[in-house]
């Protein structure tokens, strides 16, 4: 029997401050029994300029009938990412445009990505994004050894999950730039919003929206934006990637005994695919000597260029593009991470996917009002519903860099109406839609860095 406890807290960490060091039990406690601190707590204090995802270190010490033995815990604090888990898949987020992990290549930081209870199935997930083999900015693992990952995009926003959030279950945002590209940066601000859904119907995949801001002055051609996927599905040494025609995304997969099929979809008009056996041997792309911009360009901007790898250590990049980023203007680019035990499981999931994206589209108007400016107001269209012509009235307070886009359900830009700039006092234009079909448009009026959207139908 145990007669006396005594126990202590010691921190490591400049950053860690400890208040209350320690408690003493006094009392008799036979083998199983269970006590607990509650009532006297131990404490710390985390200092307020302490850098993000700082692994702090402390030692719980014992004293048992005088014998003494201790337990080191280490706590990672003021972290920049975190893990969005309900529904059946489990994926963190970074605030830096990785997924799955924020130490590549320790994969430490992060849950990776978990499929209904199951081990992590991947290894690497980052954004990709460029207009040109010279003009690339990501953060997937680089050109020298591939044993790091580029540091192009810097964080301007910590990712953070709120539940529930505005359209789905659980909604995560965060926000970085370009920056750290140097030379090869576009001038691009990304923000990153991530749906996911407890339902049923629902809990096999979660969304992916990003919007990108070109920040500059001129318009930004052939732009596109990639997911690099590097999954390791029960290991990875005899895996295999494919671009699926009939659900229109790349997935994977192993022959035999495969925990999971693991998917992603890229939602646009223009989609690409690119299959990867990481050490090169079936003539393509070789990673395993790192990852140059130029294979990465290569992987985004090709469309379906290589539509299967494997088996071995396999990956895959689904990209969308080319887009023209305007200025002041926030483009969206989607995406979809899927799963299941099948493809066929993997198909429902990807329509599924894109229903719920278009769905959170049609909610904008509805739900995203003018809650972020003052005096700056679009009044719709008249007529609404109309064929084939329509009138877009605003008002800006100031003169201002004015743009009007018009997006159709899947959020791919089919018409920019308007973009240069006006003096304040209320205007009008005119859109004449009379090459597209019928259906749901949204109108998205921007001035400077405010933007309101409207839905327009549009009945032939």
């Amino acid at each position: 029997p145990v007669t006396s406890v005594i126990v202590g807290l010691e921190s490591f960490s400049a950053y860690a401050s400890v208040i209350n060091p320690g408690f003493t039990y006094n009392g008799s406690l036979a083998t199983g029994d269970v006590f607990n601190n509650n009532n006297n707590p131990l404490t710390v204090t985390i200092a307020p300029n302490t850098p993000p995802n700082t692994s702090l270190r402390f030692s719980v010490n014992f004293l048992v009938n005088g014998v003494l033995d201790w337990q080191g815990v280490t706590v990672v604090v003021n972290p920049s990412f975190a893990t969005q888990s309900n529904g059946k898949i489990q994926v963190t987020f970074t605030s830096k445009g990785t997924f799955g992990f924020n130490d590549y290549s320790a994969n430490l930081q992060g849950d990776g990505f978990i499929y209904d209870t199951g081990s992590n199935l991947i290894f690497e997930g980052a954004l990709i994004t460029g207009n040109s083999a010279s003009r690339i900015s990501d953060v997937a693992r680089n050109a020298g050894t591939g044993s790091t990952q580029n540091t192009d995009f810097l964080p301007k926003r910590p990712f953070a999950i709120s539940y529930p959030g505005v359209f789905a279950d659980a909604e995560g945002l965060t926000v970085f730039s370009d920056a750290g590209a140097g030379s090869s940066a576009l001038g691009v601000t990304c923000s990153l919003k991530t749906y996911s859904f407890t339902s049923t119907a629902k809990e096999n995949f979660v969304l992916m929206r990003y919007q990108f801001l070109n920040t500059g002055t001129g318009e930004i051609g052939n732009f596109y934006a990639g997911l690099f996927t590097d999954w390791d599905i029960a290991g990875g040494v005899n895996d295999y990637t494919n671009y699926d025609t009939i659900g229109r995304f790349g997935f994977q997969y192993q022959i035999g005994s495969s925990p999971a099929y693991v998917g992603v979809v890229a939602l646009g008009a223009t989609t690409g695919y690119y299959g990867v056996l990481n050490p090169g041997e079936d003539g393509g792309i070789n990673i395993y000597d790192g990852f140059t911009d130029a294979e990465k360009w290569t992987t985004i901007s090709g469309g379906l260029a290589k539509t299967s790898a494997g088996g071995g250590d396999v990956s895959f990049v689904s990209s969308v593009g080319p887009i023209t980023l305007l200025p002041g203007v926030n483009t969206p680019v989607g995406f979809a991470l899927i799963a299941g035990y099948n493809l066929d499981a993997l198909r429902i999931a990807a329509q599924s996917a894109r229903d719920s994206y278009a769905a959170i589209l049609l909610d904008i108007d509805d739900k995203v009002v003018s809650r972020d400016v003052e005096n700056f107001q679009v009044y719709g269209n008249y007529p609404n519903p109309f064929n084939p012509s329509t009138k877009i009235s605003y008002f800006i307070p100031q003169a201002d860099n004015i743009s009007i886009q018009v997006f159709n359900r899947m959020g791919e830009l089919v018409k920019t109406v308007f973009s240069g700039m006006q003096t304040s006092g209320y205007h009008s234009v005119d859109w004449n839609a009379i090459e597209m079909a019928s259906g749901v448009y949204f109108c998205r009026v921007t001035a400077g860095q405010k933007s309101i959207t409207k839905k327009l139908i549009l009945l032939k």
